[in-house]
């Protein structure tokens, strides 16, 4: 089968697509549960306008990159209130936002603008190590992976700095693959930004030493025998030159960025102590609030070790899981037959870039299990990671179908790529689309949506559901006040003009309660007794928002309205999602069995 190679144009107008459907996916209707990173970045503004530099240190994550974006973001909103050009921030947010929410929705739009640009970039590196079907994949699955999606639509550091080390990662494996000094610069620039962004990307620097030393470890094994006579001489100036040199090179152009920080002109050792200070409290420490997994409430507890494995298996699409289990399979047969070249020629990519890939996930995998503090979203970088790894799968399915359909069908042969491109990248936005605007609370539908992920997994993690509730609270213009559990008092202000506020008061006009009081015991002692008496069906709320049938918050008059009562009920998602889910998953094995079992039939063949 021909290599697919679309024409510039429609290059252009794919990775167009590709930024567009990230950046409005995003950027429209965006909920952050946390504020503080919109606080931070007025403080950097603030610092930036008096010249006071050493404001520009905040917090030892250190988010620099965060309040940059931002800050501009802001400065752009506030300067276009009451002007024309707040119709550029208006449309991202429904009619009934407060001040506080829309400055927080152009803080977020930034940060789609960046994190999409980002997701292009990262296509276009693909591409320098694959074809265009594993590149193309990636950015479209990227554009719509769900919890990457979910965390990008807040006002935070995860999803940039994940964007960041995913770019980053790559560019030093073109280095390593091409030996241009270019993209050796360029992936430790970008690592600069991400460790600007948060600490945890140091990760970085221990895989490009480990992608340097697996890189030079095959040079040995392909020269062996050629340096007999001073073989450890040898080996002392190859490691030097191809990793000792390299990697000094790698950590100079990390350190150029930090030129960019005010903070660093003035302390630089206080600033990089502080960095320090602060990352090592997170790996010493556990969460200071409790956290839910496998049924248990964790307080001061460590989690389970099994806690990240199981929550990149939630929280991937189940077009996402389906295809990475094929490229593993791929390049697991592989490994089987290391030298037969019909396998080679049709991989995607090298068998070194795709097992380094996948060991950026599982080794990251570890340093977040090694610290004390867990929060599924610190998972984020290889959550991401696994979009890749999953397009390669599918480019490495369109290879096999290519080989098996040779000399076969030629329209057909010819259209594959396009078809299974669409046909992969169609599902995933029918595995994600239905959640709008809360992707976050999309589950893995292989393992049955959040119906299969209650009692395992947490569940709400952006305040799912909020502009539900405000909209609701909008219709019933008596409404002045309502009492909230944790954390709905940073997020309902960003909707709701009324007073909020984080207790179960008689006096509110409505109350809310949400999973996590179950979940996580937050305000349990408030909360209990309200839904108690709703859960023996002694009452009924006035709404009540779910996703895939499962109850995420409940809106309760006061008192309690009676059981009789009807609630409003909005649910998003649904079981069909399942279904879905599993005949996918019998396409794509279907496909990939028969590809194989077709082209063992032309071995025996020939054989004859």
């Amino acid at each position: 089968m021909k290599p697919f190679s679309p024409s510039r144009p429609v290059i252009l107008l794919l990775l167009s697509l590709i930024f567009l459907a990230s950046f409005f996916a995003r950027a429209t209707h965006p909920v952050s549960r946390p504020d503080q990173w919109l606080a931070r970045s007025d403080v950097f503004n603030a610092a930036i306008e008096h010249a006071d530099w050493a404001a520009t240190f905040t917090i030892h994550h250190p988010g620099y990159t965060v309040m940059a974006i931002g800050g501009v973001s802001l400065r752009a909103f506030d300067g276009a209130l009451g002007t024309p050009s707040e119709a550029l921030f208006a449309w991202a947010v429904p009619e009934f936002t407060t001040l506080f929410g829309r400055r927080m929705a152009a803080g977020v739009l930034g940060l789609a603008i960046v994190i999409s640009t980002l997701i292009v970039l990262i296509v276009l590196a693909l591409k320098r190590l694959a074809n265009w079907e594993a590149a193309l994949a990636a950015g479209g699955l990227l554009a719509l992976s769900p919890f990457f999606l979910g965390e990008g639509r807040v006002f935070h550091v995860d999803a940039l700095v994940s964007s960041l080390m995913l770019l980053s990662a790559l560019l030093i494996l073109i280095y390593l693959d091409k030996r241009q000094w270019l993209f050796l610069i360029l992936s430790g620039m970008v690592a600069g930004f991400a460790l600007l962004t948060k600490a945890p990307s140091l990760f970085l620097l221990p895989f490009t030493g480990l992608a340097l030393l697996v890189a030079t470890l095959e040079t040995v094994h392909n020269a062996s025998g050629d340096h007999s006579i001073d073989q450890a001489g040898w080996l002392v100036r190859l490691g030097l030159r191809d990793i000792g040199l390299p990697l000094l090179l790698w950590m100079v152009c990390a350190v150029l960025p930090f030129v960019l920080w005010p903070a660093m002109w003035l302390d630089p050792l206080g600033v990089i102590s502080g960095m320090i200070n602060g990352t090592a409290d997170m790996v010493e420490n556990t969460h200071p609030v409790p956290r839910f997994y496998a049924g248990g409430v964790y307080f001061e507890e460590r989690m389970p070790i099994s806690f990240y494995p199981v929550m990149l298996l939630y929280q991937a699409s189940f077009v996402t899981l389906g295809l990475l289990i094929i490229g593993l399979g791929l390049y697991l047969a592989q490994l089987a037959r290391p030298r037969a070249q019909d396998w080679r020629s049709r991989l995607p990519v090298k068998p070194q870039v795709f097992w380094l890939l996948a060991a950026f996930v599982l080794f990251f995998t570890i340093q977040m299990t090694i610290g004390a503090k867990y929060d599924k979203r610190y998972i984020l970088p290889a959550q991401a990671m696994l979009e890749p790894l999953a397009a390669i799968g599918l480019a490495g399915l369109i290879g096999l179908l290519g080989a098996a359909l040779a000399n076969h069908h030629e329209r057909l042969l010819r259209s594959i790529p396009a078809l299974l491109l669409t046909l992969a990248l169609g599902m995933q936005a029918l595995a994600v689309l239905p959640y709008f605007p809360d992707f976050g609370s999309h589950r893995n539908h292989l393992l049955g949506g959040n119906q299969g992920a209650v009692g395992v997994v947490p569940l709400m993690g952006q305040n799912e559901g909020v502009i539900d509730v405000a909209r609701y609270l909008h219709q019933h213009q008596r409404i002045d006040f309502v009492g909230v559990s944790y954390p709905f008092h940073f997020s309902l202000p960003q909707y709701y003009a009324g007073q909020v506020e984080r207790a179960y008061p008689e006096q509110a006009d409505l109350h809310l309660a949400s999973r996590i009081v179950r979940e996580r015991f937050m305000d349990s002692e408030q909360w209990i007794p309200v839904l108690v008496p709703f859960e023996r069906g002694e009452t009924a709320p006035r709404l009540i928002v779910s996703y895939d049938g499962v109850d995420y918050l409940w809106l309760f008059g006061n008192p309690a309205d009676p059981a009789s009562a009807d609630p409003l009920r909005i649910n998003r998602g649904g079981a069909g999602l399942t279904v879905l889910a599993w005949l996918w998953w019998v396409l794509t094995l279907g496909l990939t069995l028969w590809a194989i079992s077709r082209q063992m039939d032309e071995r025996i063949d020939i054989h004859r």
